[in-house]
């Protein structure tokens, strides 16, 4: 299969990029760089023309994507528009994420409150993390310093991105928080260890409960109410993403209340508009 990286022009994925080269970490795969111009800052598309560039360099293909969100534009409508376009491309996706990335994002939905999941992140099996899957494996936890060291011994040329600077983005703000922390990379290996065992017994949970799934999706109420909560909870988001519908925490809040509370025949719209009706027996 073609392996697509996904290439920001930042000094995270011109590591990966080297590292995947240098290293030949996919064998003779075909190798994609991949490259998504938000349309956030009015100079970005100098960073499309640095990752053409450098794709170049290496004598890969280069595939881009563009959008105009504007300013004003949340991290999450970016993600979302970056994701899609990654998702139209036809092989394994690749990111450069890392331990860092990986603390920051724990910490941003502790703040936001957040459930067990909320602590398993980047937990989307069809996206591999370039730092996180091979490099914690080959050279230890790698967080921004050991991605700084690598490109700075391999003499690595890079974008920046001045939006990694605004006040108005949470991410920023955890980032900044964090590196001021004395204790910072003693927390960055903690949490790494700890991600890494949550994310093995995430994916085993996961695997149980698809097993014992019905084939004909549809489910008895009083077997379900049956349940624990949490576990009720796992079952539920297990069917709404085997039928196609998955949601968010609050989404699967939200069913569980409308199974426990709603009369039979009453219908409880999820996100994304998806409406499910209560009775005797639950089909979705």
């Amino acid at each position: 299969m073609v392996v697509v990286l996904a290439v920001s022009g930042g000094v995270d994925s011109v590591v990966m990029l080297d590292m995947v080269v240098r290293r030949k970490f996919f064998g003779d795969r075909k190798i994609i760089v991949a490259h998504f111009d938000h349309g956030v800052r009015s100079d970005s598309s100098l960073d499309s023309d640095f990752v053409r560039s450098l794709a170049s360099s290496y004598d890969l293909e280069f595939v881009s994507g563009s959008a105009k969100l504007g300013a004003d534009a949340s991290e999450e409508i970016a993600r979302k528009a970056r994701y899609d376009f990654l998702n139209g491309i036809d092989g394994e996706i690749w990111t450069a994420h890392h331990f860092g990335d990986c603390l920051e994002t724990v910490a941003i939905n502790l703040i936001r409150g957040t459930g067990w999941r909320g602590l398993a992140v980047f937990g989307n099996r069809n996206i591999g993390r370039f730092f996180i899957d091979f490099c914690s494996e080959l050279d230890g936890l790698w967080g921004k310093k050991e991605v700084l060291k690598y490109a700075q011994e391999n003499n690595l040329e890079w974008r920046e991105d001045s939006t990694n600077l605004e006040e108005k983005y949470l991410r920023n703000k955890v980032r900044w928080v964090l590196d001021l922390d004395e204790n910072y990379e003693e927390m960055k290996n903690e949490i790494g260890e700890l991600f890494l065992k949550q994310r093995k017994l995430t994916q085993e949970i996961d695997e149980i409960v698809s097993g014992i799934l019905p084939e004909n999706g549809e489910f008895l109420k009083e077997d379900l109410l049956k349940l624990p909560d949490e576990v009720l909870a796992e079952v539920l988001r297990a069917i709404l993403i085997k039928s196609g519908h998955s949601q968010t925490r609050n989404g699967v809040d939200k069913l569980v209340f409308a199974l426990k509370t709603y009369e039979n025949g009453k219908k409880v719209n999820l996100e994304g508009d998806f409406l499910v009706k209560i009775g005797k027996s639950i089909r979705i």
